[in-house]
Formats: structure tokens, sequence, C-alpha cells
């Protein structure tokens, strides 16, 4: 496992003001093993695109993992969209958030 991934949970604060704003705050940081993705058939600009924007890794089960989490990976924000537990291990697929 040579991936490191950083989950981010959201947190309301309140601002002097008396506004509430939404910041993301790190919870924790694993390592994980991405998953070779394999592609039926189709068009291959369509492969591309659809590579591009999804991954998916294989870490150990910990609880703080959750789908309100965000995940930041090589320099980019992911949205947890799929978390397959298994025995002692979870698959999980990402989406890439646009910025």
């Amino acid at each position: 496992m040579r991936d490191v991934l950083v989950f981010e949970a959201p947190v309301e604060e309140t601002t002097a003001s008396g506004a509430r704003k939404k910041t993301y705050s790190v919870v924790f940081q694993c390592r994980a093993q991405r998953k070779n993705q394999k592609t039926v058939g189709g068009d291959e600009q369509a492969k591309e695109l659809f590579l591009g924007q999804m991954v998916t890794f294989v870490t150990r089960k910990y609880p703080k993992i959750t789908y309100n989490c965000r995940v930041r990976w090589m320099d980019c924000l992911w949205e947890i969209k799929l978390i397959e537990p298994m025995k002692d291990e979870i698959t999980l697929t990402l989406k890439k958030i646009d910025q």
C-alpha cells in the first residue's frame, strides 16, 4: 500500500458576524492501494473520460471512513461514491470533485 489518502470531514463554524460556514478538517490519513480498472468495449474517448474521473482503492477497514467524508489524493478532491466492506478491508470507489 503506497498511496496515502487524507480523509476530511465537514465542520460547521460560526464566524464573528454569526454566519455559519461549512469547512472541512482533516480527520485522519491512511495508506491504500489503487486497483486497476478494466474497461469493456465502447468508445475510446468515453473510456478515457470515465477512467480519469473515477478511481478505486483497497484499504483497511476504519470506522472513520463514511460517506460524508471527502478524500484528498494527488492534489485533487474526491467524493466517496461507494464503500464495499470485506473481512478486514474495504474497497472505496471515488469520483473527482470539480473545483
